[in-house]
């Protein structure tokens, strides 16, 4: 089968962020079976290139469109987003280059399925007519938008944050009954998208990780709690993060491991705390 990936960015063995991470795992199963033509955003830093480069071992074709709007978004971005009243992350994401070359490559490779990772790249199936297409949303923006009300300590920052949630919820409602199936990776998420879209297909999918050692480490500890995921960089809010997480679970931490080369942007910790 030939599968053309749509993401927002390019992804790698140094992916720095839990979704490039998953993605990238993905996209190396899915190669061992399949035709894989890439198709993504790609800025200018030379990790991002490499990781380009490092895809054309897994994809039988690697298509980029340069990112022109890295960093933050701009005034018009931002109006646009209150006009239309769509998520400022589908505008920020929303060009006619990467459209125009969708298009191109759908009518070039005639794939048999279109694979559009991450909510804001949903947009694009109104290009993919004709073409089976599955949504792997990895993360719930309205899920995410939900749980953020909640953060907020002033009316201002709750009625701002219940209107991004509102805007999240139309377009996630709008643009994945367009797909023939919806990924998630957690039961919450599928029931946070089922809620205002009950006919949706909505299938739970475990996510592609390698750790091939971790049960054996840690197999001799007792009430343990692992948590696995990626830590920030700096070793302030690293050890913020594992200080959260000792409290919230009464626990004080045990050990921790790296799981990634260290010649990686990022680190993912493999953290196991103990009860008690």
């Amino acid at each position: 089968m030939k599968i053309l990936i749509l993401a927002p960015v390019v992804y790698g063995s140094a992916a720095d962020s839990g979704g490039g991470v998953l993605c990238f795992n993905q996209l190396r199963y899915l190669a061992q079976n399949h035709k894989i033509v890439f198709l993504a955003y790609q800025g200018t830093s030379e990790p991002e290139k490499a990781m380009a480069k490092e895809l054309e071992a897994y994809c039988s074709a690697v298509h980029v469109v340069p990112d022109t709007g890295a960093g933050r978004p701009s005034l018009r971005a931002h109006l646009h987003a209150f006009i239309t009243r769509q998520p400022l992350a589908v505008v920020r994401y929303a060009t006619a280059e990467l459209r125009t070359k969708l298009i191109s490559l759908l009518a070039e490779e005639r794939p048999d399925l279109v694979l559009i990772q991450f909510p804001f790249m949903a947009q694009y199936v109104s290009a993919c007519a004709g073409f089976p297409t599955v949504m792997d949303v990895q993360d719930s923006a309205s899920v995410s938008a939900h749980r953020a009300i909640h953060t907020q300590r002033t009316g201002l920052g709750k009625l701002t944050a219940f209107l991004r949630w509102l805007s999240w919820v139309r377009y996630e409602k709008q643009t994945y009954s367009r797909f023939n199936e919806v990924l998630v990776l957690t039961e919450q998420d599928r029931y946070g998208l089922t809620l205002f879209s009950p006919a949706l297909r909505v299938t739970v999918c475990q996510p592609a990780m390698d750790i091939p050692t971790s049960d054996r480490v840690y197999a001799s500890i007792e009430n343990r709690i692992v948590y696995l995921g990626l830590i920030s960089r700096t070793e302030y809010r690293r050890r913020r993060v594992l200080s959260r997480l000792s409290a919230s679970a009464r626990a004080t931490a045990h050990s921790e491991r790296d799981c990634r080369d260290s010649r990686t942007r990022g680190t993912d910790q493999v953290t196991s705390i103990r009860i008690g």
